[in-house]
């Protein structure tokens, strides 16, 4: 049985990082969606298809065994692909774990933890983007937040609904 590490027991948490990071996927990112990923259970049969998938990549046809060919296979496309498909990627995987959590009947939905990970992570290191309900969206101070939310809804009601669309 896994506990939680002794900063999140006792409520250390420290303060979140000023945004820093928009337009880049930072190899820690790359290499915490992956560890996360596989942690909740994404085997690298299912992660290579989701890969292959976002990249329009053939899976490699001499990788057969799960680790270390398929895996390795994943880790270089993570690695490898331009910052903003790595976005498309933990879109994808969000959702392969949504679709899981309703085929289940598990108590420890992983749609939840995986979202939950990820944006702490992303509080953690500045990165100014959250994972909603499946979807990546633009994070920043509450009232920049709340100032975009404002501009798309005014958008849509005054009948701009594809301005609305284009605001993050």
């Amino acid at each position: 049985m896994s506990q939680s590490p002794f900063s999140r027991r006792h409520g250390y948490t420290g303060q979140p990082q000023e945004i820093t990071i928009r337009e880049d996927a930072p190899e820690s990112l790359r290499f915490f969606v992956l560890n996360k990923a596989e942690e909740l259970g994404l085997k690298p049969n299912a992660f290579r298809d989701i890969t292959c998938s976002v990249l329009e990549e053939r899976p490699d046809p001499s990788n057969w065994s799960p680790y270390p060919n398929i895996w390795n296979e994943v880790e270089g496309h993570v690695y490898r692909c331009p910052w903003f498909q790595v976005y498309d990627i933990i879109e994808r995987v969000s959702s392969y774990f949504k679709s899981e959590d309703e085929r289940s009947f598990l108590e420890d939905e992983k749609a939840p933890a995986f979202e939950k990970a990820l944006n702490d992570f992303f509080v953690r290191k500045g990165i100014g983007w959250q994972l909603v309900d499946g979807i990546i969206v633009i994070r920043g101070p509450e009232e920049f937040e709340e100032a975009v939310k404002t501009a798309r809804t005014t958008l849509e009601k005054t009948g701009r609904p594809t301005a609305g669309k284009h605001i993050p």
